[in-house]
């Protein structure tokens, strides 16, 4: 993919430091010791504002938002 070695990984973009991994792993406890896991589950607090802002904005501008987040607009 042209231009994809001057893109920062996905895992800077979350935040300054990264998301912690002791979190992480205790998520990954949980999940692996549930009798019936979800499909999904939130780690990190994009996950808990992105999935609301994509239920009050319009789809369009949600899109632009998150192809402006990684670096994908032309």
């Amino acid at each position: 993919m042209p231009g994809s070695a001057s893109r920062p990984s996905s895992s800077r973009r979350g935040s300054p430091h990264g998301y912690d991994p002791l979190r992480f792993a205790e998520l990954l406890l949980q999940i692996l010791g549930a009798r019936r896991p979800r499909l999904r589950y939130r780690l990190g607090t994009d996950a808990v504002w992105v999935p609301r802002a994509r239920r009050l904005i319009p789809e369009s501008l949600f899109e632009w938002l998150m192809r402006a987040n990684y670096q994908m607009n032309e």
